[in-house]
This record gives C-alpha cells, structure tokens and sequence, in this order.
C-alpha cells in the first residue's frame, strides 16, 4: 500500500529509507539491496528468528530466504 497527500501519487510516494535507531529516516534514500537486507533483518527481529514465518511474512520461499540470508550476511 502507498500512500500519498493528494489525489495522485509522484515519484517521491515511492522512495525507501533507511533506518536509523529503529525509525526511518526519511531523508536518505536507499539502494534495492539495501533495502531487502533492512526488510528481512527487520522481519528476523519481528519474528524471533523464525525462518518459516520470516520467509511467509515476506513471501518467499524459505531457500530464498536462506539465500538472501547467506547474501548479506544477516546473523540468525
């Protein structure tokens, strides 16, 4: 879901950030691998490790995932 201030959606509704102290910082963009590296790091935490519901939350298989894992070097 997007969501935006008017009636039509710019470039700018689109932009990912990154993470600062646990919130997002809005003011610096952020790379695609950058981004799927917070977003499964950020789902871990949510799931306490839990590769099953890890890999259903972000809807991936769970080699994927242990690729993606590998990959950017996320500790379990």
């Amino acid at each position: 879901m997007i969501l935006c201030d008017g009636n039509e959606l710019l470039p700018s509704d689109f932009a990912l950030y990154k993470e600062v102290s646990g919130q997002l910082k809005q003011d610096v963009a952020l790379t695609l691998e950058e981004a799927e590296n917070q977003l499964i790091a950020l789902s871990m935490k949510r799931n306490n490790g839990n590769i099953s519901a890890v890999a259903a939350e972000l809807g991936i298989s769970r080699p994927t995932l242990y690729s993606k894992i590998n990959k950017y070097n996320i500790d379990l």
